[in-house]
């Protein structure tokens, strides 16, 4: 290999500016319930092309719980700009939540109410558009996610153990339980 001496000439000064790029903002998605509200930015990454990623934006919700999620969506300077079409949203598991407003809210596609039946478990929920306001489809993706822990409690379960026939012994069934063990 040769090693060859490459020269570079300018007839102006040279300038280089150094900005550190702020991480470009495709959507934010807001979880409100009541007078609580959730807020999540999600970002473009350059792998994903299109696919836009919550960053610290999972929210854990309780069983039976409803809510509403809305998305904004957002050109790499951070501005809400439109896209194409309605926005159209998808849970990745509609046993653990659901989009009682379907795949899109005819009101406003923007918003859309969510419910957690029960099941417990980790959800995403997906906002999907079309960015390119053109002819051509740039499909763009804002996601969020969930994790449902137990409810309140509302009902009570008692179960039944025999401990064989005889009377009553002093302190309670744990002592008896333990004599006809011996």
């Amino acid at each position: 290999m040769k090693n060859e001496l490459v020269e570079v000439a300018f007839v102006t000064p040279l300038v280089v500016v150094h900005q550190q790029a702020r991480p470009p903002q495709v959507a934010v998605i807001t979880y409100t319930r009541g007078d609580y509200v959730f807020k999540g930015v999600c970002i473009t990454m350059p792998q994903a092309k299109g696919q836009a990623v919550s960053q610290f934006s999972s929210q854990t919700v309780t069983a039976g719980e409803m809510g509403v999620v809305s998305v904004e969506w957002r050109d790499e300077g951070g501005n809400v700009v439109k896209v194409d079409g309605p926005t159209k949203w998808k849970s990745t598991d509609e046993s653990i939540c659901q989009l009682p407003d379907g795949e899109t809210n005819p009101g406003n596609p923007l918003i859309n109410n969510v419910y957690f039946p029960g099941p417990l478990g980790t959800v995403q929920v997906h906002a999907n558009a079309d960015g390119d306001m053109g002819e051509g489809v740039q499909p763009v993706t804002a996601v969020t996610e969930f994790t449902v822990i137990g409810g309140q409690a509302t009902t009570g379960t008692i179960t039944y153990k025999s401990t064989g026939t005889h009377p009553p012994s002093p302190g309670g069934p744990s002592k008896a339980g333990q004599a006809l063990k011996r």
